[in-house]
């Protein structure tokens, strides 16, 4: 008698985790809403344009936004902002852990609060660039690849959720630095929704300067105004805050169903909104590209 028990509450358990989504599961259903692994297989590359507004405590500016990734270890992103004193052009990314940085503009770079850096301290600070825009690439790529080569995280399953409305499977996200995240998977459609982490605050500095044009002459004419010293890290002190990356506007093309609109969010406010037009798929890329050396 003890021993049939015994193998039913076995047999019971085994059902009830059975019936208990686990990881694995989650993001093997999410790939194959996004299009199936074959289909995701077979990107080895992909570049996107669109447009990015953000919002400074009431104001909106934006520009022109390009990402252009070859994986598993390429990625440069491209704003291009226009004012009335010039363009400004600037590229981040990397290629593997080697920093891409380039700035191309009309409007002078502010002083470089970093310029006294011993050789060690600016590879250390390249570094941690190069490992939070990995992170950040995650967060963008997760919902068009799932969890990718681009940036190595250790799942594990937490709950099912209620968000905005819609229950959903919630993922931990784990780096090996110390980074964590939450991925949130429609229980239903089983796309991605939102990714969610804890970080500083964003920061943002607005100066008011006269500038004065004779007569004749476009604002464009004139040179801008010197702009401010900034601290190395405005954000010091300051506690952590909620980050989150909603996933919209999904639509299917070449196999794949990928979203067209993030929303980012902090602390509950807008932060930024990029609207993306349609993905090229395995383009051909000038590898002058990701030369993290080409200024």
């Amino acid at each position: 008698m003890g021993s049939m028990k015994t193998a039913m509450s076995a047999l019971a358990a085994l059902a009830f985790s059975m019936s208990q989504p686990d990881a694995a599961r989650v993001l093997a259903e999410m790939r194959q809403a996004i299009g199936g692994d074959s289909a995701i297989a077979a990107v080895l590359a992909f570049s996107v344009r669109g447009s990015e507004s953000r919002n400074f405590d009431g104001r909106t500016g934006g520009g022109d936004i390009e990402w252009i990734c070859a994986l598993p270890d390429r990625f440069l992103r491209v704003r291009r902002v226009g004012s009335p004193f010039g363009i400004s052009v600037e590229a981040d990314g990397f290629n593997g852990d080697a920093r891409i940085r380039r700035r191309d503009s009309d409007i002078p770079s502010p002083p470089d609060p970093y310029q006294n850096d011993t050789p060690d301290q600016r590879a250390a600070r390249n570094a941690r660039a190069v490992r939070n825009t990995k992170h950040e690439l995650s967060r963008f790529a997760v919902a068009l690849l799932g969890v990718t080569a681009i940036d190595s995280l250790d799942t594990s399953y937490v709950a099912q959720q209620n968000v905005n409305g819609k229950p959903c499977d919630v993922l931990r996200l784990r780096s090996a630095d110390g980074y964590t995240a939450t991925l949130a998977v429609d229980a239903a459609t089983h796309l991605p929704v939102v990714v969610s982490w804890m970080a500083p605050p964003i920061v943002t500095f607005t100066t008011t300067a006269a500038v004065v044009v004779p007569r004749g002459q476009s604002p464009g004419a004139v040179p801008p105004p010197a702009p401010p010293s900034l601290p190395p890290d405005p954000t010091a002190g300051l506690a952590d805050v909620e980050h989150q990356l909603w996933f919209e506007d999904f639509k299917a093309a070449d196999g794949l169903t990928w979203p067209h609109r993030f929303i980012e969010k902090v602390g509950g406010r807008v932060w930024t909104t990029t609207q993306l037009g349609k993905y090229k798929l395995n383009p051909k890329i000038d590898p002058k590209q990701f030369d993290p050396a080409r200024r």
